[in-house]
């Protein structure tokens, strides 16, 4: 009969649990560390390219408002024509002009940010991408500016409806279905080489379209400063995201 000998196991000390332990946790902290290093290495990559990004959009968004502030001033000019022949006394034998300034002072441009990178930001949760608080503060008092932008435009849109609406009183419809230039594609009027009689000479009905005229002036006057407003933040943040990403100029 064999008899079996458990082998002998040599008990560890305490002090070499504790090393294994120790080594253990040091094992799993340092991947950790990594994987959060991993992390933060990504997240700077990303956060650069939502600048590089954000840069370009808020470039387009100054081109798109130079040439908003050029529309709305030659709207404010062919305001202030319309309602210079409409207190003239002979301003019957000047209707061709009327007609044309009139036609035209009801078409509109509206200003549309670009951003679609803010909107990528937002989706991404937030700013959260974003570690320089104060690109963060600036790139929201933009959003907030863009946002009274949009408020005007609406008022616009709701004076050139009360606009349009005074037109009925004063104006041929022929004649405005004459002013369209077919040859070229879009929207193009054209001004006409002679004068056809108004409507109405009514004092009354020539106030109220003067009066809707004074208002679509008006509020073109507000966007025109918040255009510049805009711009000159643009600006500013521009300058600050690059300095502070450093980023290359173009």
């Amino acid at each position: 009969m064999e008899v079996h000998h458990h082998p002998h196991v040599e008990k560890k000390s305490f002090k070499e649990y504790l090393l294994e332990g120790l080594m253990i946790f040091i094992a799993v902290s340092m991947g950790f560390i990594a994987e959060s290093i991993r992390e933060n290495i990504s997240d700077s990559a990303k956060e650069k390219e939502y600048m590089t990004s954000l840069v370009n959009d808020l470039k387009n968004d100054m081109i798109s408002i130079k040439t908003n502030l050029t529309i709305k001033k030659q709207g404010i000019e062919k305001a202030d024509s319309l309602l210079s022949i409409l207190q003239q006394k002979d301003f019957q034998n000047k209707t061709g002009e009327i007609y044309y300034f009139g036609r035209s002072l009801s078409i509109r441009s509206f200003y549309y940010p670009n951003d679609g990178t803010i909107q990528q930001l937002k989706n991404a949760g937030g700013f959260r991408f974003i570690k320089k608080r104060n690109v963060i503060d600036s790139l929201q008092k933009y959003i907030s500016r863009t946002g009274n932008l949009s408020s005007l435009q609406e008022l616009e849109e709701s004076n050139l409806n009360d606009y349009r609406k005074t037109l009925n009183n004063l104006f041929d419809a022929q004649i405005f279905n004459q002013m369209y230039d077919t040859t070229i594609v879009g929207l193009n009027i054209m001004r006409l080489n002679y004068n056809p009689p108004l409507i109405s000479n009514n004092k009354i009905d020539i106030n109220e379209f003067n009066m809707k005229v004074v208002y679509i002036k008006g509020v073109r006057f507000a966007e025109m400063g918040l255009f510049v407003k805009l711009s000159d933040m643009a600006a500013a943040i521009i300058e600050l995201i690059e300095k502070e990403y450093h980023l290359e100029k173009e």
